[in-house]
């Protein structure tokens, strides 16, 4: 009788809206996405983003109105 064990790594990558927490996913496969690619993605998937000094808020398509044209 044999046996072979195989790890399988998968990343999945979701971007998180800071306001609903709705999620959305952007990849899933063997290599994790580098920031620019995030970026790519959520702005894709029309995500946008407020620069709040320290960090990215990050805000989907029902949470973008919120917001006027100065602060995004």
């Amino acid at each position: 009788m044999a046996f072979r064990t195989d790890e399988i790594t998968t990343f999945r990558t979701v971007v998180i809206c800071d306001s609903c927490k709705s999620e959305r996913e952007l990849s899933l496969g063997k290599t994790p996405l580098g920031f620019d690619n995030r970026m790519n993605g959520a702005i894709h998937f029309g995500y946008t983003f407020l620069n709040t000094g320290k960090q990215f808020m990050n805000y989907c398509e029902k949470c973008k109105p919120q917001f006027t044209d100065e602060q995004v």
